[in-house]
């Protein structure tokens, strides 16, 4: 069940939308409480010139801020898991924050602070991640407490804060779990130093 609590069509900078969904299972008994809100608006980049990022204009970079609450029933915890959790092998914890990004003719490529591939930052616990190509680029922070990122390129390009990566999630009962996130979506490539840039600025951002 989804009920959109408000979208100003006619605002302004940064835009904010607010949702509230219950989650229920087979038995329609709900299982788990959602509230989730969204914001956006331009990151303007001062002093980094387009030039090496493949003619990308960074003054029209925008961020995107979301942020979640799932409560738990007052009468009984709630175990959140993963394929991972449930015995899939190969690194597939993901369950959260999941960004699916579109797929091309090469590989995007997935970097952070100090290194590059995403195997290698897949399950890791980097302050952000980068995701790239020659026509756009991703920048992804908020990774909350116990969370790991979940980052895939060969077989689709995504990027997911993942809240049960290497163990389940235990929401107690009449308890809460908040997470905030920002997203930096650039047209054309980036390189580490704007991507850490980005990063660090987006966290200004509501």
């Amino acid at each position: 069940m989804i009920d959109i609590e408000g979208v100003s069509e006619n605002a302004q900078p940064p835009i904010a939308a607010f949702a509230s969904l219950t989650n229920c299972s087979a038995a329609c008994w709900g299982v788990i409480r959602s509230k989730r809100s969204s914001s956006h608006s331009r990151v303007r980049m001062s002093g980094i010139s387009p030039a090496p990022f493949g003619g990308g204009d960074f003054d029209n970079a925008w961020v995107l801020g979301v942020d979640f609450v799932l409560a738990a029933p007052g009468g009984r915890d709630i175990e959140l898991g993963s394929p991972a959790t449930n015995g899939r092998p190969g690194g597939s914890g993901y369950g959260g924050f999941f960004w699916r990004a579109p797929a091309g003719d090469v590989l995007p490529h997935v970097f952070a602070e100090a290194a590059d591939g995403a195997d290698v930052f897949n399950g890791s616990t980097e302050p952000w991640v980068a995701l790239t190509t020659r026509r756009y680029g991703l920048v992804f922070t908020g990774l909350g407490s116990g969370d790991h990122w979940f980052v895939r390129a060969a077989d689709y390009p995504g990027v997911c804060a993942a809240l049960a990566y290497k163990r389940p999630l235990v929401v107690a009962a009449g308890s809460t779990v908040f997470r905030h996130h920002h997203v930096v979506v650039v047209d054309g490539r980036l390189d580490r130093a704007a991507a850490g840039k980005l990063a660090q600025q987006a966290q200004g951002h509501p």
